[in-house]
């Protein structure tokens, strides 16, 4: 897929994406693919009653986590347009500018030289966990990779488990029916849907 077809495609999904989810389309959303990063520009998006809210700054932090948990679904409609089941997306952020009836999705792709670097050696070598960077065997890991990508040390995740189970993006705890994922740029661990790279129970 080169990169023309993977803007047209990103696009028409995440267009689908705010139809089904708020029951309109944005005024105007662009994509654009810079190197590795998945770029999404959405302008016109809020309800009017979201407008009449701003005026509260209250409010308006309600809005944006709001916002960020619904838009955090997106994550796995882009691996879809992209062609992956998920594991080409690396790292996923939501920027805001409410104030403007704005917001950007930026999402950062894997290097494709990251499985021959890394995954190649799994499982017979190390892999390198993303958040505490240190190089870690197949009988210290907690949480495994799909598709030979990631992988979380026992440390790291029962750390993790310690402090609540609470994702780095939302806040809320990560319940034991929910897909976790990791955040390699955060160095965190949390929801799946709120865009990280899915890892799995080992």
């Amino acid at each position: 897929m080169n990169r023309q077809q993977l803007e047209q495609s990103v696009g028409n999904l995440a267009r689908e994406f705010f139809r089904a989810k708020l029951g309109r389309v944005p005024e105007s959303l662009e994509v654009r693919s810079v190197k590795r990063l998945l770029i999404v520009r959405v302008k016109g998006f809020l309800s009017p009653a979201d407008k009449m809210n701003m005026e509260r700054a209250t409010a308006q932090r309600d809005l944006e986590h709001r916002y960020a948990r619904l838009f955090g679904h997106m994550s796995p409609l882009v691996a879809v347009g992209m062609g992956t089941n998920g594991a080409g997306l690396l790292d996923f952020q939501i920027i805001f500018d409410l104030q403007n009836d704005k917001c950007v999705f930026v999402w950062t792709l894997i290097d494709p030289s990251y499985s021959r670097k890394e995954g190649a050696m799994w499982p017979f070598g190390k892999i390198r966990c993303p958040v505490c960077r240190e190089q870690f065997s197949k009988q210290e890991m907690r949480l495994s990779p799909r598709q030979r990508r990631v992988g979380v040390c026992r440390s790291c995740f029962d750390g993790w488990s310690t402090r609540g189970r609470k994702c780095s993006r939302c806040g809320q705890p990560v319940t034991g029916n929910q897909a976790v994922a990791v955040f390699p740029e955060q160095r965190d661990i949390g929801h799946f849907d709120c865009g990280g790279v899915p890892v799995e129970a080992h």
